[in-house]
C-alpha cells in the first residue's frame, strides 16, 4: 500500500468517526427537545465531573459542539476527496506505465489520445441515453 492509499484509509476512518460523533450530538439534541435530561461529562487529566444540565445551557453547548462537528466532517470530506484524487492519479500513472511497457511502439501522446477518444465516446453515449430517456431535450438553434 502506498502513502496516498494509507492516507485515504486514514481519512475515511476519521470521517466515519466524525460522522458518528455528529450523529450522537444530534441524538442528544433530539433528547433535549423532547425534554429528557442530558448528562454532561467534563474530563481533564486530573479530574472528571458529570452533571445533569439545564435545558438552555445544554442547548447552547450542543449547538457549539454540533457546529464544530459539522466543520470537522466537512474538512475530513475535503481530505477524503483529495486523497481519492491522488490514489486515482497514481493508478492512472501505473496503468500508463504498464501500457507503455507492453506497447513500446506507442508514445504517451498516443495513449492520451486513445483515452480522450474513449472519454468522449462515453460522454456521447451518456448524452444519447439521456435523450432516449427524455431526460434532456436536444439543443436546437434559435429560429
Amino acid at each position: 500500500m502506498n502513502y496516498a492509499e494509507k492516507e485515504l484509509r486514514e481519512a475515511m476512518a476519521y470521517l466515519d468517526e466524525a460522522r458518528a460523533n455528529l450523529a450522537a450530538i444530534q441524538a442528544i439534541q433530539r433528547a433535549l427537545q423532547l425534554g429528557d435530561p442530558v448528562q454532561v461529562t467534563f474530563r481533564s487529566t486530573r479530574a472528571t465531573v458529570t452533571a445533569l444540565t439545564p435545558g438552555k445551557a445544554s442547548e447552547k453547548l450542543l449547538l457549539k459542539l454540533e457546529d464544530q462537528a459539522t466543520e470537522r466532517v466537512a474538512n475530513l470530506e475535503k481530505q477524503e476527496v483529495y486523497w481519492c484524487q491522488e490514489v486515482a492519479h497514481m493508478d492512472k500513472q501505473r496503468q500508463l506505465n504498464l501500457a507503455l511497457r507492453e506497447e513500446p511502439s506507442k508514445s504517451l501522446n498516443d495513449f492520451r489520445a486513445e483515452e480522450e477518444q474513449a472519454v468522449q465516446g462515453a460522454r456521447d453515449a451518456h448524452a444519447e441515453h439521456q435523450r432516449q430517456q427524455g431526460l434532456t431535450a436536444p439543443i436546437s438553434s434559435p429560429a
